[in-house]
């Protein structure tokens, strides 16, 4: 995990080589971002603000079901970062499953041959 200065000292590597107008330039909001919910700052991603003050590209809710929903999220930065796909209850609060975003796929795909699985009637006695 990096520590806050870590982190500072790998936003002034990359971001030596570039301007601050080549930085603003550079941040693109992502096609699933909603502007609406993204907290991403460009003037504070081209300055020489922290990384914390970045802020976040993130999606609007995507209903799931039974009071379940999913947020897509990333850093904002004016280079490629991580994807992240956040399930939420109806109740709010910390998500309850944050996968990495070439993660999710395979997990709905297992999670859904689980769920199969359970909805097959293979004749065994109840309990």
């Amino acid at each position: 995990m990096h520590t806050g200065r870590a982190l500072e000292t790998e936003r002034a590597v990359c971001m030596s080589s570039m301007t601050d107008r080549e930085a603003e330039s550079n941040h693109r909001h992502p096609a699933w971002c909603d502007e609406r919910e993204c907290s991403a700052n460009p003037e504070a991603i081209a300055g020489k603000e922290p990384m914390s003050n970045w802020g976040r590209h993130q999606s609007g809710r995507r209903e799931l079901a039974f009071g379940m929903y999913a947020v897509i999220t990333g850093a904002a930065a004016p280079w490629p970062t991580e994807v992240y796909v956040q399930l939420y209850t109806r109740f709010g609060g910390d998500p309850v499953l944050e996968l990495h975003g070439p993660d999710a796929g395979p997990f709905a795909a297992a999670l859904s041959a689980v769920v199969s699985e359970a909805l097959v009637d293979d004749g065994a006695v109840p309990a």
